[in-house]
């Protein structure tokens, strides 16, 4: 299995003042609008992707600014062939803070005494928690699941069409071409080879026209320092860099390229709904292919969607999770919720007093009554 978030607890973030959830493979966040479902979602992005001071503010995210914002998780099936990921120094100094296969992480972002904003991580030993020995917070991060977090549809349009990492789009299309680049590697490297040695500062067939902008560059550096010389350099991306950076490009009538934003808000969700919907008919037909350690999360997947694909789109959001991807989202639909998984769905619920809360899942309930009166249960 892959690693998922077991449990969560959210401090001082936007409305969750001290929230608890309880995570499965495949967990629905149900409830009224503005009860928090995506603050939940939020949190986690901030817990994995450990965001940088400037892509966090602390000012608009914080609950309370006089508090910290804490997020901890319990993340299981920490294996030993996950450990083999990092570097031998990194895994032994990571192995003291895993108990059965768990590990608990927090991160938290505070503001210090001159009120600049730091964000800091910490493990927890079982005992007391310590910080991240140093150097291998982004080492660890390896074995961290991929997260990937499909917006509401205000932000589909620059989502889509970003052509960088990091974007829902991009990853999940990184996901989709695993066996492209594994099937066609040599190639690629073969490719890439040929491009380096025409741009790099020691390419075998580097272009003249470089050479010759290094002799005219190297001539006025010369009459400073006669020792000095210098060499244009353009390095060649990675197989990696290259479909961690996909995008999509969308037509009309197969040959009309238009703009994203030029399409109602059905055929945008459509789109990014298809991206999942061919992702789990991937690892439905090769279920022993390469997949990636990914948690999903999906603010109302159902958006603008017909009632009959949104049932598709439940099957293949089920597929990917019993396929071990983590799968969260945020709905409003029935439709989303089938009887096996109704039971592990959380309600979220807002009080002025409490913030966001999350309530146990019926599976939890039935856990603890079963174990407080195990004779009465077995009766019913």
């Amino acid at each position: 299995m892959s690693v998922i978030i077991k449990e969560l607890e959210i401090l001082n973030f936007r409305s969750c003042k001290d929230t608890q959830v309880c995570l499965k493979n495949f967990t629905a966040l149900i409830g009224y609008n503005n009860a928090g479902k995506s603050n939940i979602l939020l949190a986690i992005k901030f817990l994995l992707e450990g965001l940088s001071v400037k892509s966090f503010n602390y000012y608009a995210n914080a609950n309370n600014c006089e508090e910290p914002i804490e997020v901890t998780a319990l993340l299981t099936n920490i294996k030993d062939d996950l450990l083999n990921l990092l570097e031998e120094d990194h895994a032994n100094k990571l192995r003291p803070f895993i108990q059965n296969e768990e590990l608990k992480i927090k991160r938290r972002t505070f503001l210090d005494r001159n009120e600049k904003q730091k964000i800091v991580a910490t493990l927890f030993d079982g005992k007391e928690w310590k910080s991240i020995p140093s150097g291998i917070e982004q080492s660890i991060i390896k074995i961290f699941p991929k997260f990937i977090h499909i917006e509401a549809m205000t932000d589909a349009h620059e989502d889509s069409t970003k052509n960088k990492s990091g974007t829902a789009i991009s990853k999940l299309l990184e996901l989709i071409s695993l066996e492209i680049q594994e099937n066609y590697q040599q190639d690629f490297i073969t490719s890439l080879e040929s491009v380096s040695n025409l741009l790099s500062h020691d390419g075998s067939n580097r272009i003249p026209a470089l050479s010759k902008v290094d002799t005219g560059i190297n001539e006025i550096i010369n009459d400073f320092f006669p020792n000095i010389s210098v060499k244009l350099h353009f390095p060649t991306p990675t197989i990696e860099d290259i479909f961690k950076s996909g995008t999509l490009k969308i037509f009309e009538d197969t040959h009309t390229e238009r703009d994203f934003n030029n399409f109602g808000h059905g055929t945008q969700r459509s789109i990014q709904m298809a991206l999942i919907r061919y992702l789990a008919d991937l690892q439905q037909k090769n279920p022993s292919s390469r997949r990636s350690n990914t948690i999903i999360c999906i603010d109302e997947p159902e958006l603008y969607l017909h009632p009959t694909t949104i049932e598709l789109v439940r099957d293949a959001l089920m597929t990917l999770s019993n396929s071990g991807y983590q799968i969260l989202f945020s709905t409003h639909s029935a439709s989303l919720l089938s009887s096996e998984h109704a039971i592990n769905a959380l309600q979220i619920h807002k009080s002025p007093e409490l913030g966001t809360q999350a309530r146990k899942p019926i599976s939890k309930i039935i856990e603890s009554l079963n174990a407080k009166y195990p004779s009465h249960f077995y009766e019913v």
